[in-house]
Formats: C-alpha cells, structure tokens, sequence
C-alpha cells in the first residue's frame, strides 16, 4: 500500500527520530514505517493499529509519532520500551496547551497500559469522557503478577501459573516468594506454563507465596502532557512500581490526579505538575520507597493534597510545592505503628479549610524548613493547623504557621510525641483567643525543644509546656517565647 495522509512535512518539527507515524484520515487510522515509507497497518480503530506496530516492534522497542486527534475504544497493553511522541508546541499554559497538541480520547477504560521499562509519552492531550467511572485511566503502570499454581523446584525451567496471558516471550520476569527471589527470561508460553531461559537456583513453593511478576516497571514518563476528564490520570498498581517521571503535566478535571496502590513499592519523581479540580486527592500513594516533588501545585483538590497511605522504605522530598485550600489534608501520613518516614519539606505552601495543613500520626523522621502553613474557614473540630500525635524526630524551623480560621485552632500541637525540635518560627492565631500557640498534650514522656518562635494574634502564651512539677516536664528545653 503506498504512503498517504502524512508526508515529511508532518515529522519536520520532530526533535527526534521516529520508527512509526499513526495517523487519522477520514475514519482510517493509519501504521506509516517511517523508514520505509511504507503503510501496512490501517484500520478502523486506533488500538488495532497500535497493537500491530506493537507486534511489529523489535524487543528494544522504538519511536512513536501520534498525529492529530485520535480516539482509543479499549485499552492498549505496551510491553515494549517505546517513546510516543505528540505534535505539541511544549506550553506549559493550560488554556494554550492543546494547541497544535496530538489529542488522545478515551471512555471510562484505561487509555494506555504500560507493562514494562522505559515508555515514554510527550506532548499529547489525553481527554476522557469525565470523572465518573473508577475504570478510566488514562495511564495505567502495572506490574503484574501471576501466583504459583504448583511448585517449582531448584535445577529446571517449568514454573506453572495461574494466568499465562499475563506474559509474553522474550520479556523479563521475577520469580519470588517468601524465601527467595530470582530474575529470569521467558522462553516459550504452553498456556498457564511458563519455560524459562535458565535453570531456577531456588525452590519456589505454593506454601509460600510464590509468584512470578513482569519485570519491574521503571523509567516510565509523562512530559509536556495534558490529562482531563478522567478519573484517575496517573494510575499505578500491582507489585512495585520505580522511577515513575513527570514533567510539565497538566491535569484539569479528574478524581486523583496520581493513585498508586501497589503492594510492595512505589517511586515518583514529579516537577512541575499542576492539577486543578480534583474531585478527591492530588496524590495518593501507598507503600511509598521514595518520591521527589518540586514545583507541584494542587489547586483546592476536594479531600487532601498529598496522602501517603502506608510506607516501604527510603525517603521523602518536597521542595517549592503548593497544596492550596485543601478540603480536607493538605499533607497527611498516618500508619498504625511507629515509621519512619525520613520526609523533609522545603519552602512549601501547605493550606487546608477542612482539616490540619499537616497531619502526622505515628511518623518518626520529619523536617520542615521555611514555608508557610495556613488553616482556613472550616467547620469546628479539632484541626490544628498542625498536628502530630504519637510522633518522633519532628523538626520545624523558620516556618509560618498561621490560623486564619474563626475556631480556636493552634498552629502547632505535639501530642504524645517527642524528640522534636521548634526553632525559629512565626505562629500566628487569627481565630478566638487561644490559651497556647504551641502546646504538648497527652502523656507520654517527651524531650522536646522550643527555642525562638515568635507569637502573633489572639493568646496567652506562645509555647504550653508540661505542667510545673510533673516528672515530664523537667525534660523539655526552652522557654516561653
């Protein structure tokens, strides 16, 4: 079939080079080789095309160009490193950005199933049909698993799983279960028999927990793109999940703007995400290993800017964000037992009207450093505008905490936690007048320290100690500021 609807005109302005163009002409979309010039894929729907580029695609993968606007009917699965690139001019302004842009819209199904390392995705728009279904996501990063079905000795290559479908020849898998863990490749698929390339060097049993995963998902990244419409535009599930890029991402109109629920662990480096109009979360993320946020702006996100919902390992940064009039938590980390969570924030704006800006339960390791922390109008409760209960190791210097709400809310309150360490910051209460700006309450023996801060507004005394007399008191540091 002979080249038609995009000529090298279409590619000029690339910045790289491309192995395929998709493409729209009338209701025909169009697989053009770009090195050939041939066209051997077309179709009526998208996915059919993209699925036999997919095919086609050597085991390193390739480069995408996607012009126009395009529509996908079902999910794509990529297995395969791959950068798709868009026809956007790189504006980071969201009521220019689609301008020139290559558009992508999609149901309540996910748009694009990333199942591998390296899949890249710049300057594209992807629109959904609205927030209203728990199925659309427009990027679904899934590590997949399937459990063992029988066990699979030391010394051969047969591992029998529960789904077969799941995995494909060539690709990189995990074998583990509660003892030990191994990389492999897989040679050939007979059903739910995976044949792998090399012999196990360990036992994996059905007693304990085994099973075989893709190879983790790492280097998987969002630049220059927009998502709406949808209800989860970033979305990350299965065992563990590394190294998850975002860069210059707009997103406008969604639930969580980025959900992880992984099992094992999840890493995320974002700078300059802006999301607006979220009906729920900004982020929400469980079994966090380690993420990196710089420049990242919600704007009034309905429940809580950043969540993070159980923790693995590693440690946290948040440097110049910006989580304003927040329903509920502005930031919020709450586990049932003491962890440590190594989290430092840096210069950020943290504002809630429904809760705490800062809310830590059963956190050891936090340190905050400049910033400003706001409480806003909210109903009456308990909503410091900054809470730590059962904590450890909390560290707060040259930080503004302010309650501009009408309810007697302190800036800072230290409930049966110790080891912290107030220095040098301007607590301001806006509301009914308060007895304390900062207070310990609880009873738990404490060593805390306050050195420095300054009071502002409606109260008696900056800083409530224990009270005279008691065996705990003698172990805190610094006076009435």
């Amino acid at each position: 079939m002979s080249s038609k609807g995009i000529t090298s005109q279409g590619t000029r302005a690339l910045r790289f080079p491309v192995d395929w163009i998709v493409y729209k002409v009338g209701t025909v979309y169009y697989g053009k080789n770009a090195l050939t010039g041939e066209v051997p894929y077309y179709s009526a729907t998208l996915g059919t095309v993209l699925n036999l580029i997919h095919s086609a695609l050597p085991n390193r993968g390739g480069n995408l160009f996607l012009a126009g606007e395009l529509a996908l009917t079902a999910a794509v699965k990529w297995q395969k490193p791959t950068v798709f690139f868009g026809g956007g001019a790189g504006t980071t302004d969201i009521e220019t950005m689609y301008k020139g842009q290559t558009q992508i819209s999609f149901g309540n199904h996910t748009a694009f199933e990333v199942r591998n390392k390296a899949i890249q995705f710049r300057d594209i728009a992807f629109h959904g049909p609205g927030k209203t279904s728990t199925l659309g996501k427009a990027i679904h990063v899934f590590c997949d698993f399937s459990l063992l079905t029988s066990d699979a000795a030391a010394g051969q290559k047969i591992v029998n799983v529960a789904d077969g479908t799941k995995f494909i020849v060539g690709q990189r898998v995990g074998i583990f279960d509660d003892n030990a863990g191994e990389g492999n490749e897989i040679a050939s698929i007979n059903g739910n028999q995976l044949t792998i390339v090399n012999n196990l060097a360990n036992t994996y049993t059905v007693a304990a927990n085994g099973f075989v995963r893709l190879d983790i998902n790492q280097n998987v990244a969002l630049q220059d793109c927009v998502i709406t419409d949808t209800y989860y535009p970033v979305y990350m599930s299965g065992k563990e999940v590394w190294n998850i890029g975002l860069r210059r991402l707009r997103i406008d109109k969604c639930y969580d703007a980025v959900k992880s629920v992984c099992s094992v662990k999840t890493n995320i480096i974002a700078q300059d995400v802006q999301a607006y109009n979220m009906d729920h979360d900004f982020m929400s993320l469980t079994m966090v290993d380690a993420i990196f946020l710089e420049d990242c702006h919600a704007f009034a996100p309905l429940n809580n800017g950043l969540e993070i919902a159980s923790f693995f390992n590693g440690s946290q940064v948040l440097r110049g964000c910006q989580f304003d009039n927040c329903g509920n938590y502005a930031l919020i980390a709450a586990f049932a037992s003491l962890t440590e969570l190594f989290i430092y924030l840096s210069d950020c704006w943290l504002k809630s009207h429904g809760a705490s800006a800062v809310y830590f339960n059963n956190v050891r390791g936090a340190s905050f450093s400049g910033g400003k922390f706001y409480l806003g109008n909210n109903a009456a409760g308990h909503n410091d505008v900054s809470r730590f209960v059962n904590c450890e190791d909390i560290h707060i210097k040259g930080v503004e905490l302010r309650n501009t709400n009408t309810t007697a809310d302190r800036p800072i309150e230290l409930e049966n936690s110790k080891y912290c360490a107030i220095i040098g910051n301007t607590v301001w209460n806006l509301g009914a007048s308060l007895d304390y700006l900062i207070k310990e309450v609880g009873t738990t023996d404490d060593y805390n320290t306050f050195v420095g801060n300054i009071g502002r507004g409606n109260y008696t005394k900056c800083v409530g100690r224990r009270a005279a007399g008691t065996s705990i008191a003698a172990h805190n540091y610094g006076g009435e500021d």
